[in-house]
């Protein structure tokens, strides 16, 4: 009688595993260390034979293959719910690394150092996202939070709903950042109307509004830095 073997193409002696442990990680291959993550193959490939599969279809980029969302993850062959789901865990425990890598550098009177903080987190989103930041008077972070995500243009982003946060909080400043998922972060005409109408109702409320940071791919715009949130003058004479 033949016995048909049940297989799920799990990975053979001379696996990530097996290299792993011999030579650390860090000698691996991107699709093997995926394959180390995902465990299992589909049909008649193995984990790396999938893993390789699955970043020729992103280009090869990590970064963009961790960028998707559950629901395109899964439309790929062999990606399903479980798998989708340890990629993208993998994918917000790399964000928040990189998170904690820049927050005990990050000062509310430099944008380079908030940007690095939140660059990892923004700059792969497909939608816009707008972050509100709440600063103490002693510079000290509060707080921040998701007040939208959807694109600056289509979603109401309301003064009103900013700065409730904040008084809510008792914060002494405010830093608002969102992303461009083009990558591009020059501000659009959207962008510099909204930067104006927060400036100038923190002047009102007497909670400054300290900058607005657009991030980009590895990149960012500071309305600070290009000195568009600190001339009174100009907000009141727009």
């Amino acid at each position: 009688m033949t016995t048909k073997l049940h297989t799920n193409r799990r990975m053979t002696v001379e696996d990530p595993y097996t290299r792993a442990m011999s030579y650390g990680p860090m000698v691996l291959t991107d699709a093997e260390l995926l394959a180390i993550i995902l465990r299992t193959g589909h049909g008649a490939q193995d984990a790396v034979a999938l893993s390789r599969n699955l970043l020729e279809a992103y280009d090869n980029r990590l970064g963009k293959l961790l960028s998707s969302d559950l629901t395109e993850l899964m439309e790929f062959p062999g990606i399903g719910r479980v798998k989708a789901l340890e990629l993208l865990a993998l994918m917000e425990i790399s964000k928040r690394i990189a998170c904690e890598q820049h927050v005990g550098h990050m000062r509310m009177d430099c944008p380079r150092t908030i940007a690095d903080y939140y660059m990892e987190q923004l700059r792969h989103n497909h939608n816009e996202q707008f972050i509100v930041c709440l600063f103490d008077s002693r510079a000290h972070l509060i707080c921040d939070t998701i007040l939208s995500s959807g694109t600056v243009r289509s979603t109401s982003i309301s003064p009103r709903e900013i700065f409730s946060f904040a008084l809510r909080h008792h914060a002494v400043y405010i830093i608002v950042l969102h992303n461009h998922p083009s990558g591009v972060c020059e501000p659009s005409p959207q962008d510099i109307a909204l930067t104006k109408e927060l400036f100038a109702s923190g002047h009102m409320l007497h909670i400054p509004l300290l900058d607005h940071i657009i991030i980009g791919d590895h990149t960012y715009y500071s309305f600070k830095e290009e000195g568009l949130v600190l001339d009174q003058k100009e907000v009141d004479n727009d």
